[in-house]
Order: structure tokens, then sequence, then C-alpha cells
């Protein structure tokens, strides 16, 4: 279902955008009826793709690889940054002349992209949905996208514009989610989320001039995706203080299996 409601994100802004000040109404149904049929297509494809990477996959869960490769299976056809022509970055401020809100605004919306959403209200919604569940979960996603906006930040070259609608904090906020889930509570886990969230942001730097500026589409979530499998298999190499949940949940109920 999530890669489902992914694929419906993601063909909802990328597909047939209104970008047009017309919105009359045949416009607005065309637009509407094509990312319709695209999210259908799409949700119905995933679940044969998931079936397939399973075996591919071994223990390691899928995260949200078949919503990758669904997704950029359709936008390597239509391209949806081919005619973004704007090519100004906004250079990164002085940390003096920095914006307290926007600094407090960036990890929200990372949070928010997650869904293709850039509103940190959303964000912070959807914080406060993840602490009913868990606040131990909370406060990991918000660790996670708060460390992608600041290593963004620290990259030369990056663009400050990107950094303050939360692109560089979706997915090591996903990334510091996984350690969280699927990762016994202790200090190296949080660590481990400290620290795969910080490189989950490299990842999504690079990946983000591969694909937006030379295939011209978005890299989804597949930084967190190489990420997120980096972190998981450290689980199997016996490091004291960091054990794999013998059945998923969050930091309060995490357990190590029997040795």
């Amino acid at each position: 279902g999530y890669n489902g409601c992914l694929i419906g994100c993601a063909t909802a802004v990328f597909i047939s955008p209104l970008t047009s000040v017309d919105l009359s109404l045949p416009l607005v149904q065309t637009a509407a009826a094509s990312g319709l049929v695209t999210t259908i297509v799409g949700g119905t494809i995933a679940p044969f793709i998931s079936a397939a990477l399973k075996p591919a996959m071994g223990n390691v869960p899928q995260w949200t690889l078949t919503f990758n490769l669904v997704t950029l299976g359709i936008l390597l056809r239509t391209k949806p940054f081919l005619n973004n022509s704007s090519t100004e970055h906004t250079s990164l401020p002085s940390m003096v002349n920095i914006d307290p809100m926007v600094a407090l605004n960036a990890p929200l919306k990372g949070i928010s992209q997650i869904w293709v959403v850039e509103s940190s209200l959303s964000g912070l919604a959807l914080l406060g949905g993840i602490y009913l569940y868990s606040p131990g979960l909370a406060g990991h996603a918000f660790l996670g996208s708060s460390i992608g906006a600041l290593s963004g930040a620290a990259m030369i070259g990056s663009d400050f514009g990107d950094i303050e609608i939360g692109l560089y904090g979706f997915n090591s906020c996903l990334t510091a989610l996984g350690v969280g889930v699927f990762f016994v509570h202790s200090p190296r886990a949080v660590l481990l989320s400290t620290g795969g969230a910080a490189v989950t942001a490299g990842l999504f730097g690079a990946l983000k001039i591969i694909f937006g500026d030379v295939l011209m589409v978005p890299c989804l979530t597949l930084p967190f995706c190489v990420s997120m499998t980096g972190c998981y298999l450290l689980g199997y190499a016996q490091i004291p203080g960091l054990r794999l949940a013998a059945n998923p949940h969050s930091p309060e109920k995490n357990i190590a299996p029997p040795l």
C-alpha cells in the first residue's frame, strides 16, 4: 500500500502539473485525469515489482525501492525537469543571517517532503502523528531531517533554496526513521541514525546532480534506499551496542533477538 501511496503523491506533482495561470475546468480535468490514470497504472504494477524484488533483496527490506523503480520509469519518459530553464542557485547566507523561522521550518518541510509536500505545517502535523505512535520515532524523524538540512548547508555548491524547502531533509528523515524502527534503541543506534542521515544527505546531493541535471528527473528516495541498506547490513556486523530488533516496531518496544 505505501508504495502505491507514494506513487500517487509523485504523479500528482510531476505528471501534468498545473503551472499555468489558466485554471479553467477543462485544463484541471485533463491534468487530474492524466495523473489519476498514471497512478492507477503505477499502483497496479507495484505489487508485481515488489514480488520480483523479494528474492534479490534477501533478508534486507525493500524500503521504497518499488516506488522508485515504478515512478522513475514513468518520469524518465516525461522528464519533468526538461523545461525547467532556471539554473540560478541561491547562495548560502552566513549563519548569523539565517532567519530562525527558516532554520525551524526546513526540518519540518523535510518531513512533509516525504509525501512531496512543501509545508512546515503539514510537517508538524505529520510529526505529531508519528509522536502519537512513538515519541522515540518522532525524535528520530526530526533529528534526521535536521541533520539532512545541516549537512546540505555544509556542502560546497549546495542550493540554499533546496535546503529551505526541505529537499535535503526527507531522505535523511527516512533513514533516521528506518534505524529507529529496525534497531534496538541504544546510544550507538542513535549515532547510526545521525551518521546515516548525514550520509544520506551527501548521497542526495550527488544523485540530485546526476538525476536532476543529466536525466531531468528527481532522484526521489533512492538516497534513502542506498543508505538504509548499508545501515541495515551493519546490524549483521556484530558491532557491540548495535542490534537489529527481533520484531521491528519502535525505539520503545524493540528488543534484541536471543543469541
